[in-house]
């Protein structure tokens, strides 16, 4: 799924942490209540996506899927709204809530044209012809997870996102509903990897002391 942003760009990642022993787990599969690990706080569009496609996804596999955040990675909105720092790139989603209710001014979407819950935010490309960055939210599991498994993440997941109550409220928070197959998304993630890496030599940027 990708979400275009409102002030700026941050890039997050949804994981789900999956214990299977051994292949005759994975044919059982699923067999025990799932994690999905949310590396933020409540709140955040990851939280907030997570929670939202959850309820489907635990209907369709017939276990609890549990949403579990482990703060540590977010995304600075409180620190903006109180004035402690002028501006910030943030997924359109997490800034929805403050924009709406007029506590923060969206400036512009970095994406290639405007957000339909935001129509009158221009588009950066407007002035900037070609400029093009969005986040993007992706499902994650550990390495060696069974292909079986995988499938049926997968299925369901892509489930979740095509029901309309799924997609309604996600492409109200001002997110793009874009499902894809595990090679899709294994191809897109390193696209991205080589894409910032490369502006990161060009740029010479370098992390601070």
């Amino acid at each position: 799924m990708k979400t275009q942003l409102a002030c700026g760009m941050g890039s997050t990642l949804l994981a789900v942490c999956i214990t299977v022993a051994g292949l005759a787990a994975a044919q059982d599969f699923p067999n025990r209540p799932i994690r999905m690990i949310i590396p933020y706080g409540p709140g955040g569009i990851t939280d907030v996506t997570a929670r939202i496609i959850a309820p489907p996804m635990t209907e369709d596999l017939g276990q609890q899927v549990i949403v579990e955040n482990r703060p540590g990675g977010g995304a600075v909105m409180d620190d903006l709204v109180a004035g402690h720092i002028a501006f910030v790139f943030s997924t359109l989603p997490t800034a929805h809530g403050y924009v709406s209710s007029g506590r923060l001014r969206a400036l512009a979407v970095t994406g290639l044209k405007r957000n339909a819950a935001f129509p009158e935010v221009p588009a950066m490309a407007e002035t900037l012809p070609g400029f093009n960055v969005n986040a993007w939210l992706g499902l994650f599991g550990p390495a060696g997870m069974p292909a079986t498994v995988t499938d049926r993440l997968t299925a369901a997941t892509a489930k979740a996102l095509q029901r309309p109550e799924t997609s309604k409220r996600l492409i109200a928070m001002g997110a793009e509903v874009a499902g894809s197959t595990p090679a899709q998304m294994g191809a897109y993630l390193k696209n991205e990897m080589d894409r910032w890496v490369k502006l990161a030599k060009e740029v010479k940027f370098e992390l601070a002391d």
